[in-house]
């Protein structure tokens, strides 16, 4: 019986269909996950693309898959999925065609052709495949023992699975370090475009602005061809710098950040500490601070703000401005490490405080 009262701000007798929906949607949200790896893996999306912009039907479409056999009904069925997602536009230009799949043609939406296509520069392709593979897959299983593990709130869900840790697993295996170096380059060129786009007064005044940890230098490229004037560096480990490709007006240099950091008006870090106990955190965090710390007031003017009230200052997350980080003694306690504050040793300087610059 449909309640007489409205509860979510929808009339009487819809607010419990629009929570069956709602609850519904969470549960299929794997559904819609597997049927874009799908897609993905048949490389439906850019088939449909090197179609020439038009609409294609779907026995063109079928035809133009890498795939020996293509069951049409599937395929179609597969479609019609991902139109309800918003990546594909379903259209019927033959209204003498009926119903079928006759009279059905598909084109991609901007989202797909953007993002999902393989042989597209900002694809974000590479990280669906990582998210997808069984290593990163099996400890999502485990986020409840993490909430209730007698070993404490610092143990993550691969140990408490007994498996390897993520960076272990890199190492040992090369094609599934591949698949997360590939992800790791499809975020960091968004990441990229939107520093350079908003944030270019963090670069006025800057002669020299270094990338430490920079890799294969798509930051520091970002930076060069959107402000010529200034000087960009990446610092990396050798055999990183080694392999690196050359870009236009990037300098790479080899050294480790935690021996030193090289001077310059301003320093980009990128704050990356997955896996890590907080023991590891901590030496990373405090010898890059004493780094900085070291430097002449001068020097820090880019890098530091003494105005306790700016907000963002650091953040490891991807949306800092919804966090309260209002020093950068505050990040490792955002990190995925997940330290406490006690775990700080005291006399270290607490300002100025270190402003945002970092890519994620």
């Amino acid at each position: 019986m449909a309640r007489a009262t409205e509860t979510t701000g929808v009339p009487a007798g819809e607010d419990d269909l629009h929570c069956q929906i709602l609850v519904l949607k969470c549960m299929a949200g794997l559904m819609d996950t597997m049927v874009l790896n799908c897609a993905v893996n048949l490389q439906i999306f850019d088939a449909i693309h090197r179609h020439g912009g038009q609409p294609i039907s779907l026995p063109d479409l079928a035809a133009a898959l890498p795939a020996s056999r293509v069951h049409h009904s599937v395929l179609r069925r597969v479609l019609r999925y991902l139109t309800n997602m918003c990546l594909i536009d379903l259209q019927h230009p033959d209204t003498n065609a009926g119903n079928g799949e006759d009279g059905e043609y598909y084109s991609l939406t901007p989202a797909a052709a953007t993002y999902l296509r393989v042989e597209s520069e900002k694809s974000l392709v590479p990280f669906l495949r990582l998210n997808l593979l069984e290593e990163m897959i099996t400890p999502l299983f485990a986020i409840d023992s993490c909430v209730t593990a007698e070993l404490g709130p610092d143990v993550p869900a691969v140990e408490l699975l007994g498996r390897e840790k993520l960076f272990s697993m890199l190492e040992r295996d090369p094609a599934i370090g591949k698949i997360y170096n590939e992800a790791m380059t499809a975020l960091l060129r968004r990441t990229a475009e939107a520093v350079v786009e908003g944030c270019p007064t963090v670069f006025e005044g800057v002669g020299t602005v270094v990338d430490v940890g920079g890799g294969e230098g798509l930051m520091a490229a970002a930076i060069a061809r959107a402000f010529p004037s200034v000087k960009s560096v990446v610092l990396d480990l050798p055999h990183v710098v080694e392999k690196a490709p050359e870009r236009e007006g990037v300098e790479f240099v080899a050294g480790d950040m935690f021996v030193s950091l090289p001077q310059a008006d301003a320093l980009l870090f990128t704050f990356g500490y997955d896996g890590l106990r907080k023991e590891e955190v901590m030496v990373n965090m405090l010898n890059v601070s004493r780094e900085f710390f070291r430097l002449p007031p001068s020097d820090r003017r880019v890098t530091y703000s003494d105005d306790p009230t700016t907000n963002p200052r650091l953040s490891t997350s991807f949306y800092p401005a919804a966090e309260d980080v209002r020093c950068w003694r505050d990040c490792p306690s955002t990190s995925h490490a997940t330290p406490s504050t006690t775990s700080f040793p005291s006399g270290l300087p607490t300002t100025p405080a270190l402003q945002i610059h970092c890519k994620a």
